[in-house]
C-alpha cells in the first residue's frame, strides 16, 4: 500500500500535461525520448548488474533536465559501442539509474566511471 505509483508512456501519452497530472497525483512516470537525442552533459558510468546469478553490462549518463511546460525530470541516456543509443526520461530520482534501464527488475549493481 505505500509503494508508489509508476506510469510508463510509449510516445502517445508522453506529454508535458501528463507528466503534470502524475505529479499531481503522486505518481512517477517513465517514457524515453522522442527524435534526435540530446548531448548528454555528464559522463557515462558503466555498471554491472547482477540477478539470480545472471550479470548484464550496462553504460550510462545520469542527469537533470528541463521539461519545457512541465520542469525538472531525470534523464538516463544509454551508450551502446561508446555511442548515445537511447534516453530514458522520467519522474523517479530516486531508484538505481543502471537497473531502471535494465530489463531486470530487482537487480544489484556496482559502479564504475568512464573516461
Amino acid at each position: 500500500p505505500d509503494a508508489k505509483i509508476m506510469l510508463a508512456f510509449d510516445r502517445g501519452g508522453a506529454y508535458p500535461n501528463v507528466f503534470t497530472t502524475c505529479r499531481k497525483a503522486k505518481a512517477d512516470w517513465v517514457t524515453y525520448r522522442r527524435g534526435k537525442l540530446h548531448t548528454p552533459t555528464t559522463l557515462p558510468l558503466t555498471q554491472t548488474l547482477t540477478r539470480g546469478g545472471d550479470t548484464l553490462t550496462v553504460t550510462y549518463a545520469d542527469q537533470s533536465v528541463t521539461i519545457n511546460d512541465y520542469g525538472q525530470a531525470r534523464q538516463i541516456t544509454l551508450f551502446e559501442h561508446a555511442q548515445p543509443a537511447m534516453q530514458i526520461l522520467t519522474s523517479d530520482t530516486q531508484s538505481c539509474a543502471g537497473a531502471r534501464s535494465s530489463p531486470r527488475p530487482s537487480a544489484t549493481a556496482s559502479n564504475s566511471t568512464i573516461s
